[in-house]
């Protein structure tokens, strides 16, 4: 059996669209995390979590897999995070030093020109696991149908290290992909899909459980490409737009295949099963992501969204609960408050619905009733959607959304993340951890995790978060404090899945002087002004009367005037910065002795949506050094017309290839082996005075 490494993702209509949500940020984000960038190599750590005396010892070790599955030898470098818990040998032998606490083992392998990376929990002092450490080797494979493979397990006890005999039952989630024997023999079934392999491992009255991921069938073949369309969506609160997905082959011909929709971040709103998307109370700045399933790991294709409140000081609604899980049939009633422009309620009649409205029904006063049928198969136990209560302004629809998950039986779990809000400080850690709400003490699961946005800080598959250290760098672009999420993201044992968010606050540590900027995030247009406030928080947190000194950065971005008053400037479109280049409103206290404190301030230029659309072809490519590829760049009026304009080729790091007028790009044949090195090739055409862009990503990869 041939074993492919693969990403396994779920069928359209299997999976609620927060589930979903919360997979596509994990991928996003894990995937831009600096763990390895371009890893060829898999990674088994046993045991995958261990407990371990203050004075004592656990003996880690690693399996190192190819990306076809094969087990391979690699040389290991194994290091403790922190390293103030202990030591740990060049063979995995763990030893603490007598500190409580918890840290991550990690190891990097590396054989030939691949590397890859592992990580497994150690928690020092506490009582030992009654669980057993189990993993499931390969961690995922990917089968025709009909076709038969071996999964192997491994199950160690996690106070010691050592192998444990343990009697094994074998679950595949779902059933309908295959059967799988008292060994691990596994025996694909002749339909289709994605799921999970799951072990139950018990020895000497103790359990454990582990799982790995499984695909069957390869209707999505290698080298297919989604396109989102539209590509960009300017919303209001409430408004509702139809994404659509054109999913094409390595040949560039339609594919009728199944997608799944998600949003990142989700407090934008609600995406539903067929690209209709509701946009939430919040304004902010996201992406739809549309995702298939294939044979060598999903396929993706975005689109940005935004959502932008009408007015300065606008009318909102606050709809209680903002979020339930009900019973099919099961009812709840919902309240809407509307808040004017002054923070005063308004007596105003809000418009009830429910999307999508297969899911239920409400009345007038916002009194919900589930549905007791269904046209959708349940995905991970349940449906997902939402409800909105809307009024109509005379700067158009204000709204907000609570969502709504229906759950076919059983009472609802609920995924606890914790600590909830944790503060931190540029480059320190923060061990997160979650509990499932509402199950019995015997059940286990599995995390992933990730952060939005990426540059927030690195989280390992054990939940160790680092916060970015260059926020405490002054001299970095980044410099100040920032705030964003860690979402986890649990598997049970019967292949459900569960979400949570916790909201992750980057502070500068021990600053005797605060300075706060309002509004921490505005959006002005081109030539436009906007007025910033800064707050002097003296030690004891009472306001302070302090002189304060305003810049931008870059300053490319407009000028600031002595007492906060920010001048967007009349600024080209640059085609590196999108449409909407960005920076930071800094303010500055100079104190006695010469220190300096800052607060900071995001500031967007709002520029017009764009007037014609670029799309370059292919998307993406692979190439040997010295080796050429032509790319090629289509124009479109916002009606879809074609239109013939030159094009500007550039690309990005002239270090790994040039471009030429015609859109030939060619390798540099001095690109040294290893992972390769990663560029893109921009398309740019000019319309009415203004820049348009679109861009392709090239990887030049050395043969090994």
């Amino acid at each position: 059996m041939k074993r492919r490494h693969i990403l396994s993702g779920a069928r359209k209509g299997n999976v609620p669209p927060y589930i979903v949500l919360a997979t596509a940020v994990m991928v996003l984000c894990l995937s831009a995390a600096p763990l390895l960038a371009d890893e060829g190599l898999s990674v088994l750590v046993s045991p995958n979590r261990a407990a371990a005396l203050p004075d004592g010892s656990v003996q880690f070790t690693a399996m190192v897999l190819d990306e076809s599955g094969d087990e391979v030898a690699a040389e290991l470098a194994w290091s403790i995070i922190p390293a103030r818990l202990g030591q740990i040998t060049p063979d995995g032998l763990f030893t603490s030093v007598g500190i409580k606490g918890r840290g991550v083992v990690r190891v990097v392998a590396t054989h030939g020109r691949e590397m890859g990376a592992g990580h497994a929990i150690v928690e020092v002092g506490g009582e030992p696991p009654l669980r057993l450490s189990v993993v499931v080797r390969p961690p995922s494979a990917a089968f025709a149908q009909g076709e038969t493979g071996e999964f192997d397990v491994i199950v160690t006890d996690p106070a010691t290290g050592v192998v444990v005999p343990a009697d094994l039952t074998w679950m595949i989630v779902p059933d309908h992909l295959g059967s799988i024997d008292a060994v691990g023999f596994f025996t694909a079934s002749e339909e289709t899909g994605a799921g999970r392999i799951v072990v139950r491992a018990l020895h000497e009255g103790r359990e454990g459980l582990g799982d790995a991921g499984v695909v069957v069938g390869d209707a999505s073949g290698p080298g297919i490409k989604v396109h989102v369309i539209p590509r960009h969506a300017l919303l209001r609160p409430g408004e509702e737009n139809q994404f659509e997905a054109r999913v094409t082959d390595s040949s560039g011909d339609p594919l009728d295949v199944e997608v799944d929709w998600s949003i990142i971040p989700a407090r934008l709103g609600v995406i539903d099963y067929e690209g209709l998307f509701t946009a939430g109370r919040e304004d902010g700045v996201g992406r739809v992501i549309a995702t298939v399933v294939t044979e060598t790991g999903p396929a993706r294709g975005l689109a940005l969204v935004e959502v932008k409140r009408p007015g300065p000081g606008g009318v909102r609604i606050v709809l209680t609960p903002g979020q339930v899980a009900l019973a099919p049939e099961g009812d709840v009633q919902f309240e809407a408050t509307v808040i004017g422009p002054e923070g005063d309620e308004l007596e105003i009649p809000v418009d009830w619905r429910v999307r999508p409205d297969w899911l239920g029904s409400i009345t007038a006063d916002g009194f919900f009733t589930a549905s007791a049928e269904y046209p959708e198969p349940p995905a991970n136990g349940g449906w997902i959607g939402g409800v909105v209560a809307s009024i109509e302004t005379g700067d158009g629809m204000v709204a907000e959304v609570a969502r709504v998950f229906i759950r076919e039986d059983g009472p609802p779990l609920r995924l606890d993340i914790r600590p909830h809000q944790p503060r931190v400080a540029p480059g320190d850690d923060v061990q997160f951890e979650t509990e499932v709400v509402g199950a019995d003490d015997s059940i286990d699961w599995t995390n992933e995790w990730a952060v939005f946005p990426e540059n927030l800080g690195t989280i390992t598959p054990e939940g160790l978060f680092t916060a970015n250290p260059a926020f405490g760098d002054p001299n970095s672009g980044e410099f100040g404090p920032h705030e964003g999420v860690v979402a986890a993201r649990a598997t049970l044992p019967d292949g459900s899945v569960l979400t949570d968010l916790a909201h992750v606050r980057v502070r500068l540590p021990g600053q005797p002087v605060r300075v706060r900027v309002t509004p921490v995030y505005a959006v002005v247009p081109l030539g436009e002004s906007r007025q910033f406030e800064a707050t002097v928080i003296g030690p004891g947190g009472d306001p302070l009367e302090a002189p304060v000194t305003w810049r931008v950065a870059p300053e490319m971005l407009g000028t600031i005037s002595p007492d906060g008053v920010f001048t967007a400037a009349d600024l080209p479109i640059d085609p590196g910065e999108w449409q909407r280049p960005h920076g930071h409103i800094i303010a500055e206290v100079r104190a006695p002795g010469g220190r300096v404190f800052r607060g900071v301030a995001v500031v967007v230029l709002d520029l017009p949506d764009p007037e014609i659309r670029v799309r370059v072809t292919p998307r993406s490519a692979t190439v040997a050094p010295g080796e050429s590829i032509g790319f090629s760049a289509e124009m479109f009026d916002m009606e879809g017309v074609p239109l013939e304009l030159p094009v500007l080729w550039h690309v990005t790091d002239a270090a790994v290839g040039t471009i030429g007028p015609d859109g030939i790009f060619t390798a540099s044949d001095s690109v040294p082996p290893g992972g390769g090195h990663t560029t893109r090739v921009l398309a740019g055409v000019i319309y009415g005075g203004r820049t348009y862009w679109d861009f392709a990503t090239v990887r030049v990869a050395a043969q090994p």
